[in-house]
């Protein structure tokens, strides 16, 4: 009983939050709130394509 709920407190058993991916290189993701990050909301769509394109 007690092996057992050791077990189950494990972080392991819970699944890992999904992230939404946007780009991959190989191994390498690059994820939807890395680029949020990068861009403010004042931010026109063409200078925020082009901060994208340049990460």
């Amino acid at each position: 009983m007690l092996l057992l709920s050791i077990y189950a407190g494990c972080s392991f058993l819970n699944e890992p939050e999904e992230k939404e991916v946007i780009a991959r290189v190989n191994e390498s993701y690059l994820y939807r709130e890395d680029v949020a990050k990068l861009i403010s909301q004042n931010t026109s769509p063409e200078d925020s394509a082009l901060l994208v394109n340049n990460f």
